[in-house]
């Protein structure tokens, strides 16, 4: 028998495997679901209050919505500025009442962290290792590592939609890689319509020159927009949308607001507008030229260009850690492609624990050189792994290699 040959679980070992890890996504669901009726899912109640505003004609971007029943600490309030489109995601829930809305949400995410789970799991098995490339423990592995991410678990406490927008980018990540250009667009369009920012994602197809793609998401976008404003979405809120997005105003201090514009700006007193457009065409040029080396390489299957996902971090000017929850293709191929490199994924999640608290206790104590320092962190942190997963995709010349025995 070859020393290489995996060793594989019996059947009885594989239901005492499911078994277990039934009864621990029990627990985790049953704390999950706790946690968000105890907290109230503020940012939740916040785009419930803007699908109200939006329903009696008000205002609705650039207002800050707050919620005051919350034991959230420093949870001052949200300004809504996700398409309109968004507004009818969130319209049925306001026909239940705010403890069973409550619920049916986190279940929605729950089910969407399954899927979540299950895709890095198509998506990177063919780089897994004994013992976790045997499937049960593969996804099962893949699961609980998602579900304990930091982000995730904070994503899911405030109510935030960025798992579902974690999910979506993943799906188009991965029907790029398999060329199944129809729905690859289908799968941008509708992420564009609950987060605007993985625009930027359209870049990936328009430097390959996959037109299908662009085609598809183009009439994608443009029916689902059609289908919004038959259901009674008016195209002022459109105009209002744009409009806000075009002249977004410098946010307001955050100690926990990560991005590289607001901290700059912030400690070095410097013109939020000047720093913002400056790290805008430099990172955004950095990516770019990165793009654009990417697509040139030549290669047997084609490339996710994972690492262009820093993009949607590192240029806007909010970076909250639940939008970490989008690097998680990046972690998990560099994880996976490093040989089930644990240190490597034990460090990531303990950073990403431990800096949100770390900040609160720098503010605490009044020490303003680490604050900055801290904040700055989880932009260079983001940034560092986009340049490793760049590296990783372009010496990875294997046909193929995200697909088990190809």
């Amino acid at each position: 028998m070859s020393t290489n040959s995996p060793v594989r679980l019996t059947q009885f070992q594989i239901l005492i495997l499911w078994g277990a890890a039934f009864i621990l996504w029990g627990v985790y669901c049953h704390s999950i679901f706790r946690s968000c009726l105890a907290s109230n899912l503020p940012d939740f109640q916040a785009y419930k209050a803007a699908t109200l505003a939006f329903l009696d004609n008000t205002q609705v971007y650039g207002k800050k919505f707050t919620i005051s029943d919350t034991p959230l600490a420093f949870h001052s309030g949200l300004r809504f500025y996700y398409p309109p489109t968004f507004l009818l995601f969130l319209r049925p829930f306001l026909e239940f009442s705010p403890p069973t809305a409550i619920v049916l949400y986190t279940a929605i995410n729950l089910i969407t962290l399954l899927f979540l789970a299950y895709l890095l799991t198509v998506m990177f098995r063919g780089y897994a290792t004994r013992p976790l490339e045997q499937p049960p423990l593969l996804f099962l592995s893949t699961l609980f590592a998602v579900a304990f991410f930091p982000p995730v678990w904070n994503g899911l406490s405030y109510g935030q939609v960025h798992l579902l927008v974690a999910f979506l980018i993943t799906l188009f990540l991965h029907l790029y890689t398999t060329r199944n250009d129809f729905f690859t667009g289908i799968a941008l369009a509708v992420t564009v319509h609950i987060k605007f920012i993985p625009i930027l994602l359209v870049l990936l197809p328009l430097f390959a020159r996959r037109g299908k793609i662009l085609t598809s998401f183009a009439l994608s976008f443009v029916l689902i927009l059609f289908c919004g404003l038959l259901l009674n979405t008016p195209f002022s809120y459109w105009e209002q949308f744009v409009s806000a997005m075009a002249s977004f105003p410098q946010p307001e201090p955050e100690a926990n607001n990560h991005a590289f514009a607001s901290v700059l700006s912030e400690s070095f007193e410097a013109p939020y507008a000047l720093t913002k457009w400056v790290l805008f065409f430099t990172l955004g040029g950095l990516f770019s030229i990165l793009l654009y080396r990417a697509t040139k390489t030549p290669s047997p299957s084609p490339k996710a260009h994972l690492f262009f996902l820093g993009t949607l971090l590192l240029l806007p000017p909010l970076y909250w850690i639940h939008y970490a929850t989008w690097l998680l293709p990046i972690i998990f191929f560099l994880f996976f492609r490093r040989q089930g490199s644990f240190p490597y994924l034990l460090g990531l999640y303990a950073f990403f624990y431990f800096i949100d608290p770390a900040i609160f206790f720098s503010s605490l104590f009044h020490q303003d050189w680490l604050t900055p320092i801290l904040r700055l962190s989880t932009g260079l942190t983001t940034l560092a792994l986009s340049i490793a997963a760049f590296r990783a995709e372009c010496n990875d010349t294997a046909p193929h290699s995200h697909e088990k025995g190809a």
